[in-house]
This record gives C-alpha cells, structure tokens and sequence, in this order.
C-alpha cells in the first residue's frame, strides 16, 4: 500500500507475495516479521533459462533476469519454541540491501564478456548471465591473485574454489580484526570451519601450502581505507591465519590419511556412513563437500541423512552442556527488590576523574535485614568495574550514618553501589561519597602500567601484539595479549627493561576526548570487542603510548616506582598471559629476594656474585655422591645375585632364580634384572623388593624360552599372592603387590608355576 500510495512506481511493478518469500525468520525462534523486497529487473539477456519451452521469467521465479537488490524487514514479531508469534513491544525495520550486488549492478559487469577479456579463456564457454558479484571490484583482485597463485585462470562455472576462497578470506579477516580467535567453541570454531573449508578449495585447485595470509594485504588495499582496523591488525590478522593453517595442513594429512581407512573394502556405488562422514568433519575439520568430492572420486556416495542425524544429536549435545552466564542485570538494577526513592534520577554523574571525594545525593537505596545496601547516587567519585579495571572501595556517610563500600557496578546510565550500613539510618540528607584514595592509586599504577606493558611488547614480539583482556587490582594485574609462541626469558627481561625506563624517564600522562574516527586515525589503539561512543577518552604517554580507555590513570609514568614482571603462560590458542605488579608490592617482593640472597650469602659464606658458582658446585658434589651411592647399591644387590645364583633351582629342566632384593625405586629393581639377565645363560628369573611399603615384582625369561614360558603371565600369577597385578612383554615384565608379608610366599610360588606347565 506505501509502495502504491507514496511513490510512482508503476502499479504492474508492485506485486504481492505470501509468506513463503515474504515473511523473514532468523532462525525457527526468535524476532521475524513480513518483508517488502526490492528486485531489479537486469533485462531478458539474463534470463538463464530462456531457451526452455513454455519458460516465463517473473519476481521470485528461477532464473537470473530478475534478481532480489534490497529487503525491508518488519520486525514486528518474536516467534517462541512452540512456533507461536507474539507482538513484539519495541518494533522496527531492518533495511538490509545486499553491497556487493549493488556494486557489481553499478559496475555493470556481467560475467560473460568479462572475464574472458580479463583472463583470455577465448575457448572457455561461459554459461552465466547473471550479474556477477565476484566480478565487481570488491572480490576480483583477490581473484586475481588467486589465479596466479594456482596457475588456475577464474571463470564462472569452473570458478567455485576462486568464489569460495575470494568471500571467506573477508570473513576471517573482519572476524580476526574483531577479535575473534580460532578455538573449538563459540564463535572461533565458526571462524576454524570457515578457514578450513577455505584450505581445502584451495586444494582442489593446487594450492597445497598455506595460501589464505597471503591474501589479506589484497583484501586490505580493497577495504583498508574504509574499515582502517583491517591495516591496523595486518600484521596480527595474517600471522593468526597462516598459524591456523599451518595446523590444519596436518590435521588434513592425517584427515586423508583416515578417510582412506575408512573407505577400505568399500566398492564403487558404495555409501559411506553417516557416522563416519561426521568422525571426518568434527574430528578433522572435513566440510561434507570435501567429503563428498573425495568420496565422489573413487564412486562412492556418503549417508547425508546419517551426517545430519549425527549433527542434530551433535547440537544437542552442546545444547545441554552449553554454559551460560546468568545475566545479573535484574540483580544490579534492583528488580523484584522494594527501593526507597529520594530523587528521580536517570544517570549517575561520575566525578571520579577529578574528585576523589564529593558532596551527593542518594537517588534511591536498597536495604536488607542484615544491612546490606545497594545505593545509587546522583553524582559519585566511585569508578565502576568495567574495561578489567576493579571499582573503587570507600565510604558514603554523613552525621546521621555511615555506609562502607564494597563494589560498584554500571547499569545502564546508573552507578549501583553495594556495601553495609555500619552506622545510624540512610536518610535524604546530603552526603559525603569518598573513595579509598590509596587504593585507587594502587590500582592507577597498574592501569597505567598496562599501557606501558602492551606498547613494550609490540616493540619486542611485533605489532602483531593486541591486548585480548586484563584485570586491574590494587595488589596487582594481569594482561592477555595475542602471540604465537612463548616468550623467551631474554624477551620477557628486555620487555620488563623497557617499561622501567619509561617509568624512571617520567613521562608526562595526558587524557583528552575527541571523535572515535580521528583518534583511530591518529594512531590510537582500541581494544578487541570493544564498543565505543561516536566521542572516546584517549590515554596518551608521551612519544610511547595511545589508546582509548576509560580507567583511572597516574600523571607521570614516575609514579608507578617499580615494574616486575611474575609469570608468563598461555591461556588460549595463540594467547598469552602476563600477570605483573608494581608500586608498593613490587618492593615487598624485591626487598624479599634481597632477604633471600643475603641468607644465602651468610649461609654459604660466598660473596653474591660468586653464589651461582657456589650452587653449581655443591649441586655437582650432591650428583656425584648419589651417582656413588647408586653403584654401591648395585654392587650390593650384585652381590645378592651371587647368593641367588647358589640357591637356583632346576625344574622341568628350567632353571629358576627367585629370591628378594634390597632396591629403593622401580628403576634400581630393573637395572638389577638387567644384570640378572647378563649373567644367566638360559633361564626364568623372578625378583622382588619391598619399596615405600609396598611389593615390586619384575620377571624375566630367556628368548630361548618365550615361545613356552611368558613373563607377563608368570608375574601376573604370582602377584595375585600380594594382592597385585601386573604385566608386560613375553621376555620382561612387572607387577605390583599390597602384601608385603606375603612377599616371600609369592618369590616361592614361582616354582609351582613352572612345575604345573
């Protein structure tokens, strides 16, 4: 009705359609509504069918003259698990019109004539006639570099791999630069999918080495300029994708390797089952096409109904297993608990930047029978948890009470502050909010120091470095930060060096707003999965560091004192961790090493500088001595050979030494079996020690007697004795047993397995 009432678009032009095509669900719950669809009649040249018989092109029909530009969605209703629709409070219109199309129909490139002018393919026969999105600007100089990589000219219907990789390379690229890493869950395994699946059409048409990184610099110079996170994250973005392919490259060797053992004594027309089709792409990242091409080589067909079925089980599994976090927001704003309101107040005003203490208003408060309170104010110095910064601590009083607070936390607009009445009745009147200053300062050493922190480490890893999340504290932080490998102690030393030289140069910390846009021009860093206002707050360290942040900063970097770095580890693929302090804990930690050095120093009667020397001569002498005291131990038990060698006993016409040890480990037992063996022609051997109040048992048998006697069966028997078990190889074997007091009963035993063959 607008389409006919407002515009002058010919009435014929304006066609109804039923909610088949014209009613838009995301999925089968969740919001939907009707859609009104813009097409664009490309002309009866594009028709792909027109030599059919009784063939009529229309709107919605199925072939190319007629194509869909631009879809104006309703989103009107939200459709529940039982597929009913509800009228949804907040409604809108989601525009969504296709880019690529509209480029490629402005462009005006039809694959046709095109790419056999680009490419020269004169003897190719081009069968499209649609208007070409992969032949537009956007995607066709990636082409391009794809058909020299592959020695493989593009063309449309022999041109899937090209198509495929050219769209999924923008995929990981703008997914990459969000901060989306490859894993095994969430968003990254959509991420890992789609990089593999782009692996693999790469070679199909030869591309066996990792490719796709190459790519991106392409990509860059297309898009680079309108979205500039791509060319800040080049470096991150190309080096995620080669790691990532790199590891696939082996998983799909071993991928084929598994998939010709799975199709072995298969026969042509033969059908792969659904369950192994599914072991290939949750195991090793196999997309069903792959699957279905190599299967399709060797004339086989795969069970697509059994994969999906796998799958639909596979969903539910992770359905009941997914972990999800119980929003809090009910719990922060108060509802379903009775608030007591003062002041109608929309947004807390937070002064914290300037004031450390300030004069307020409670807005509204919450309290409980045990004096828990949650209190909002209209204007507070408290900093609110957010961007891994912890809130502040403090107080909120005046003469009539007292309250001490715990934690802040951001609602919206609103600060909800949490803590514990200490004293008198909360009341109207005005009130005092003051922080807990040192500890706010505690807590700006180390924010600051993060800053410092990510600038040194994208000088010594590479710009590839991007902070992946943190956690600021008063005692202490940690910073997570993308990288490939773990840093060496001379790059975590040279790191922890640089950022103690900005701290004793004292540079000069400075905090202005200005528009998102030019400071991301200007070189400012922002964070993964962060969002920012059209207006940010920059954090800039003089000539060393500039990023967006909204944390509570020093003045000068001098104020932070000392920077020590305590660990490094890995805490994802291809993420690591730094955990540091500084100030105040950084001294009680150096002054308690300096304790430690000094004691070591009286204790060895060694200058400090001679004190490794010392330990590396004592740790010598101490090696040496147990060396000593091994060879004595097996001299001894040797010597205990000898004994058992007289009392050896012939059965069968086998000859058997059975008898105790004295060992203290497992591995002395073994070298004394060795010897055993060394002296003893032909013939069963059975030791046992008592070792850490338990039985140690080994056997022995010569190769000239395996193919009668077996070792494993023969301690095995034995150890039931002891109340043990145990096993091993034909020639040697070892049990373990509880009764030590039925130690030598088991020795004896021996013999009776022998006599009784």
């Amino acid at each position: 009705k607008i389409w006919k009432d407002e515009t002058d678009i010919d009435d014929t032009h304006i066609l109804y359609f039923g909610k088949k095509d014209n009613f838009w669900e995301m999925g089968e719950t969740g919001p939907c509504g009707p859609c009104s669809e813009i097409h664009i009649d490309l002309g009866v040249e594009h028709c792909s069918k027109k030599n059919q018989k009784n063939h009529q092109c229309q709107v919605n029909g199925n072939c190319g003259r007629f194509i869909e530009l631009w879809n104006l969605v309703f989103i009107q209703f939200y459709r529940d698990e039982k597929g009913e629709l509800h009228k949804l409070k907040d409604r809108f219109v989601d525009t969504g019109a296709g880019f690529e199309r509209i480029v490629s129909l402005l462009q005006n490139r039809d694959s046709n004539n095109y790419l056999a002018t680009k490419f020269q393919a004169k003897s190719q026969k081009f069968v499209s006639h649609l208007a070409d999105n992969y032949t537009s600007d956007l995607f066709l100089p990636i082409i391009e570099q794809i058909s020299e990589m592959s020695n493989k000219d593009y063309s449309f219907n022999n041109g899937v791999s090209h198509r495929v990789i050219s769209d999924h390379i923008r995929a990981l690229a703008f997914s990459i630069a969000d901060g989306v890493m490859p894993s095994n869950e969430g968003r990254g395994y959509v991420i890992r999918r789609i990089l593999r699946r782009a692996d693999w059409y790469g070679r199909l048409i030869g591309l066996t080495n990792p490719f796709l990184y190459k790519l991106v610099d392409t990509l860059i110079q297309i898009m680079g300029d309108q979205y500039y996170e791509l060319k800040e994250m080049k470096k991150h973005i190309e080096l995620v994708i080669k790691s990532e392919e790199e590891r696939f490259n082996i998983t799909l060797d071993r991928g084929l390797r598994k998939f010709q053992d799975l199709t072995v004594g298969l026969h042509s027309g033969d059908i792969i089952s659904g369950k192994n089709v599914f072991a290939l792409y949750d195991t090793y990242g196999f997309p069903v096409d792959l699957t279905r091409i190599m299967a399709d080589r060797q004339g086989l067909e795969i069970d697509e109904q059994g994969f999906q079925k796998e799958m639909a089980l596979q969903r539910e599994r992770c359905r009941k297993s997914a972990k999800f976090q119980i929003c809090s927001d009910d719990f922060l704003a108060g509802k379903d608990i009775e608030w007591t309101v003062y002041f109608p107040c929309e947004k807390t005003e937070f002064v914290g930047y300037e004031q450390v203490k300030a004069d307020t208003y409670i807005a509204k408060y919450s309290i409980d029978n045990q004096d828990n309170v949650r209190i909002v104010l209209c204007q507070t110095p408290f900093y609110a948890e957010s961007g891994g910064q912890v809130s502040d601590t403090g107080k909120i009083y005046n003469q009539e009470c007292s309250i001490e607070i715990q934690d802040v936390q951001k609602q919206g607009d609103l600060y909800i502050h949490f803590g514990k009445l200490k004293k008198g009745e909360i009341n109207s009147e005005k009130m005092i909010a003051e922080i807990d200053e040192s500890r706010r300062k505690n807590i700006a050493r180390n924010h600051t120091a993060t800053h410092l922190l990510h600038s040194a480490l994208r000088k010594v890893l590479g710009e590839h470095v991007h902070q992946k999340g943190s956690l600021v504290k008063p005692d202490g932080f940690r910073f997570d930060f993308t990288h490939f490998q773990q840093m060496s102690k001379q790059e975590i030393a040279l790191t922890e060096e640089i950022v103690n030289q900005k701290i004793r140069e004292n540079l000069p910390i400075s905090v202005h707003i200005e528009e998102l846009d030019k400071a991301r021009k200007d070189g400012a860093i922002a964070l993964f999965n962060e969002k920012y206002a059209d207006k940010v707050r920059v954090v800039t360290i003089k000539d060393f560091s500039n990023e967006l942040c909204g944390g509570t900063h020093l003045n000068a970097t001098g104020e932070i004192g000392i920077f020590l770095i305590l660990s490094e580890e890995s805490v994802a693929f291809n993420v690591r961790r730094i955990e540091a302090i500084t100030g105040e804990q950084a001294y009680k930690i150096v002054q308690n090493i300096r304790e430690i050095l000094q004691e070591f120093q009286y204790r060895m009667r060694t200058p400090q500088d001679k004190l490794i020397e010392k330990i590396d001569k004592l740790l010598l002498a101490n090696k040496r001595m147990h060396q000593q005291l091994e060879r004595m131990k097996l001299n001894s038990a040797t010597n205990t050979l000898d004994k058992l060698f007289n009392q050896a006993r012939v059965i069968n016409g086998v000859k058997i030494i059975s008898g105790e040890v004295k060992v203290s480990s497992n591995n002395e037992l073994r070298k004394i079996a060795d010897a055993l063996r060394n002296k003893l022609d032909s013939g069963i051997g059975l030791l046992g020690a008592k070792i850490n109040d338990k039985v140690s048992l080994i056997c022995l048998v010569t190769d000239d007697l395996v193919d009668k006697y077996n070792a494993g069966k023969l301690v095995r028997e034995v150890a039931k004795i002891v109340q043990g078990s145990g096993g091993g190889k034909a020639s040697l074997a070892m049990a373990g047993g509880k009764d030590i007091s039925k130690l030598s009963t088991a020795l004896e035993h021996i013999h009776s397995c022998i006599k009784y063959k």
